[in-house]
């Protein structure tokens, strides 16, 4: 299977914004598994051009690809009919808004060395580390773990033990000689779950973005003299355009086995799906790790005829990675 890393762009959806010094480069695939696809046909990664993910039915076949500022995509009508992409209706959704992985496990432990024990209150969940040796307890902060003596260590976390603050959570650290306390404070108010295996909190459910697309050449189409070699072709797309009216965002006409190649962007800028970029490299792992398998779906409504079929591509974040940015 061929892969991709993916970057997930400030412009964009799918992005943050701000200048800084590391990026968030993230892996998607499909995510083929049953319960996850609606439409029956063919999903593949498949390298095509720019392009890595691939989907085939009876009346189209489509290329896509995430990239930094768009979802680029390559459809081919396989009709002996036109077809009209809605973009109306189109939509990315993702299960969760943020998702914090805060902890390689979130779960009450006790042994000869140690003690830690959570606290899931309203919107706060408490940890607190005790020493329970009479070995020095050290904090190996960039690393995420708690080193007693020179025979025990626990890995609180992938993650380093530091603070961090964004516009849904914030996450304090209390160190002491045989102890430490950590607090996590949910301040965007949002529903959130626990899941303590994984050690993530998930906060936001269902979250929806609108999008439109890039190429506009047929928002004004102008019927050429009847001598030009495209007359037929644009006198067609004016004629099916008529049952299209009363779209806000007009319709993409393909003719009979035409291909057509676009870009999704976001209907506002201000929308920010995934962590993209920090100044902080702690901090950008950190809001970044938690979407770890968490999913995308793409909403992509075709007509064809009177009938309209709202396709649903279903994406898997498989790993991120964090570069220098440049």
């Amino acid at each position: 299977m061929l892969k991709k890393w993916l970057f997930v762009f400030s412009s964009l959806a799918f992005l943050f914004y701000g200048c800084s010094s590391y990026v968030s480069r993230y892996y998607f695939e499909f995510d083929n598994t049953p319960q996850e696809i609606s439409n029956q046909g063919l999903y593949k990664e498949t390298l095509f051009g720019r392009y890595n993910h691939y989907y085939e039915d009876a009346s189209i076949n489509i290329f896509m690809d995430i990239e930094p500022n768009a979802i680029g995509f390559q459809i081919e009508n396989k009709l002996e009919k036109p077809l009209h992409i809605i973009w109306d209706s189109a939509k990315v959704v993702i299960e969760y808004e943020r998702i914090y992985k805060i902890a390689n496990k979130i779960e009450n432990t006790s042994n000869e060395f140690l003690e830690v024990k959570w606290l899931n209150k309203k919107d706060t969940i408490l940890c607190s580390i005790k020493n329970k040796s009479k070995d020095k307890m050290m904090f190996e902060k960039d690393s995420g773990f708690v080193k007693i003596g020179d025979s025990f260590k626990y890995y609180f976390s992938d993650l380093a033990l530091k603070n961090y603050k964004d516009d849904f959570i914030k996450v304090n650290w209390l160190f002491f000689a045989d102890s430490a306390e950590l607090s996590f404070i949910n301040i965007s108010k949002y529903f959130y779950k626990i899941n303590e295996d994984d050690g993530k909190i998930y906060l936001h459910k269902l979250k929806e973005y609108k999008v439109t697309h890039k190429d506009k050449r047929q928002e004004q189409l102008i019927l050429p003299d009847s001598t030009e070699s495209n007359f037929l072709e644009i006198s067609s797309l004016i004629e099916l355009q008529k049952s299209d009216s009363l779209f806000t965002i007009r319709p993409t006409v393909m003719l009979p086995k035409s291909v057509f190649s676009d870009e999704i962007v976001p209907a506002t800028l201000s929308s920010a799906i995934y962590p993209f970029t920090n100044s902080e490299k702690f901090k950008l792992a950190f809001s970044s790790a938690g979407f770890i398998n968490s999913r995308l779906y793409l909403i992509l409504p075709i007509k064809i005829g009177d009938r309209i079929t709202k396709y649903k591509f279903p994406f898997k974040i498989k790993d991120y990675q964090i570069l220098r940015k440049g």
